[in-house]
């Protein structure tokens, strides 16, 4: 069963992507990746990348990013890890903070069943004026752990707030 963890568009470009305030740019070292969902309403954007040539429900690893009206304290873990409870209500959830400051945080988290860890991710939020930016990767327990932390941890730490 796949999770889409975060409410997280045209194949991703070798050059800076921008959704709202937020620009970020796609790896180059980890192939190309499409848009595999794209969803805009009143309350914000959400973009959901996958690699290229991978149907959506048979990807391992997701890229995503929110931009919302919605202002929210990004440094207060628990309201994160309720939402991930939520979506995998028999997983038990584990969320720590990597580096933060006044008004963003990097994160990471992982989902286990029955003692197995199934996904892991690797997430940057920022606190606007305006609204929430959410930002991140995840992958299940197929993808290596070396290559997610090389690959797309630059990525979420790179990303900027215009």
């Amino acid at each position: 069963m796949k999770f889409f963890v975060f409410f997280f568009l045209a194949t991703a470009s070798l050059c800076a992507e921008k959704i709202g305030p937020v620009s970020y740019q796609m790896p180059t070292t980890a192939g190309t990746w499409v848009i595999g969902q794209r969803t805009e309403n009143e309350d914000g954007t959400t973009i959901l990348y996958i690699p290229e040539g991978i149907e959506k429900k048979e990807a391992k690893e997701f890229f995503g990013v929110n931009v919302n009206k919605y202002p929210t304290n990004v440094n207060d873990l628990g309201p994160l890890k309720e939402g991930l409870s939520v979506m995998m209500p028999l997983a038990k959830i584990e969320v720590w903070s990597l580096e933060k400051s006044k008004n963003d945080i990097l994160y990471e988290w992982k989902a286990t069943v029955d003692g197995k860890e199934k996904l892991h991710g690797w997430g940057r939020g920022f606190s606007l004026k305006e609204g929430t930016v959410l930002i991140g990767y995840q992958a299940d327990s197929n993808v290596s752990m070396e290559y997610a932390i090389n690959t797309w941890l630059p990525v979420l730490k790179q990303a900027k707030i215009n």
